[in-house]
């Protein structure tokens, strides 16, 4: 019939005739919402909970209908809380060499004194003043002259909860929040070839309220700049100058890796390199996710290590 957030228009001066079949659902909306009774049914179950005076259908069951639920009632549970989403920068050898680190994190755990009912005493709770214990409020905001938009936000006093707590009832612990704030050192295992923006998630383990199952903290890896290599993929890149005879008759030379092992790079007696010719070192890219001893990144190609040479070839061919 009418959604939750509903929007009242009315210009002066014009008098719209609408259908009879339009003019019978704006009544029946018009009767709902001056009735506080019926209004209260309406939100809790629905047209059918008005019409039998209780109980109802679910008013959602309709999303169900339409996006394949059947018409069943939908599968209810706790609400879940935000997630606490956290960058965390990371060294180019620590995705190489993967590594362990540990960080303290502050969030809100429900009050053990209290166990989340904000009072020293478990009936102390009375129902909330400000929202009538409905746990919203129905806020009507002017859009334009003659226009307005009527909506439900939460409760600020209660905080949706639909309660409150006299001061002299509050609990000592929490100060009648229900909540408490606590200090937890989570581990977070850097994995060997994890790439950048991928997400180290540890559920459940975000600000707890009553009544909402606590949502996950998210750790999102952020990959610091490496001053000698360069990751494409899963493939390292490095930028090598050689001189100008050594680009002409033959070159070696010793590479650190990112384990701290020297790799030997050398080209073939009299191969000439060119500016911009690139050295390719098969199997020492990064490892694979969640496979570190094999440096693959699909059953086709193996990452690779490469080394782009910068010789003297074209200073010369410029003079």
């Amino acid at each position: 019939m009418f959604s939750g957030k509903r929007v009242f228009v009315f210009v002066q001066g014009v008098t719209i005739c609408p259908p009879a079949e339009q003019f019978k659902e704006i009544t029946k909306a018009y009767e709902i919402l001056s009735d506080e009774t019926k209004r209260k049914l309406y939100d809790e179950g629905g047209e059918e909970a008005v019409e039998s005076g209780g109980g109802g259908s679910d008013p959602h069951d309709i999303f169900s209908a339409f996006f394949g639920g059947g018409g069943g009632r939908r599968e209810r549970g706790p609400k879940k809380g935000e997630d606490l989403v956290h960058p965390i920068q990371v060294d180019l050898e620590n995705l190489y060499n993967g590594k362990t680190v540990k960080l303290s994190l502050t969030r809100d755990v429900i009050c053990i004194a209290c166990k989340g009912s904000g009072s020293k005493n478990p009936g102390a709770n009375t129902t909330c003043q400000s929202c009538e214990g409905n746990g919203v409020k129905l806020v009507i905001r002017q859009l334009a002259p003659g226009m307005i938009q009527q909506m439900q936000m939460k409760c600020p006093d209660c905080e949706g909860s639909g309660t409150s707590v006299k001061p002299k009832d509050r609990c000592t612990e929490c100060s009648g929040k229900k909540v408490k704030s606590d200090k937890k050192v989570l581990e977070v295992n850097i994995d060997k070839g994890m790439k950048n923006n991928q997400k180290i998630t540890f559920p459940g383990e975000a600000d707890q309220k009553p009544g909402i199952q606590p949502g996950d903290v998210v750790f999102v890896v952020q990959q610091k700049e490496h001053k000698i290599f360069k990751r494409k993929n899963d493939d390292l890149l490095i930028q090598q100058k050689i001189p100008l005879v050594e680009a002409l008759c033959g070159t070696t030379f010793l590479l650190t890796h990112l384990d701290g092992r020297k790799i030997v790079v050398k080209t073939q007696p009299g191969e000439i390199v060119r500016p911009g010719d690139v050295k390719t070192i098969d199997d020492e890219g990064m490892p694979m996710h969640k496979n570190p001893f094999v440096k693959v990144i699909s059953s086709a190609r193996a990452a690779k290590l490469l080394a782009r040479m910068e010789t003297g070839l074209a200073s010369q061919a410029a003079r």
